[in-house]
């Protein structure tokens, strides 16, 4: 993991039965030197063609939106994202 996240315990309430639990998340750090603020079209630009020593990025963003659609979660940024991408792709 990047150091320019922070390990961060919250309060998450699961959807089947409402009960609280502690959950793990990484949350950016603003003033980390690998933080910026991109608008979705540029994000979607570097998407398209980045790959990393674990894959393409696009790839990546593809399965995630996936995953979360399946489990009943929903993005309009990630949606977003994903048109884009394709778009871009094609």
């Amino acid at each position: 993991m990047s150091s320019a996240y922070e390990e961060t315990e919250v309060q998450v309430e699961l959807a089947t039965s409402k009960k609280l639990v502690t959950a793990i998340t990484f949350v950016i750090k603003k003033d980390h030197d690998q933080y910026c603020q991109l608008t979705l079209d540029e994000q979607a630009k570097i998407i398209a063609e980045a790959e990393g020593g674990r894959g393409r990025n696009d790839e990546y963003l593809f399965s995630t939106e996936k995953k979360l659609t399946e489990l009943g979660v929903s993005s309009v940024d990630l949606r977003y994202l994903v048109q884009q991408v394709k778009k871009i792709k094609s």
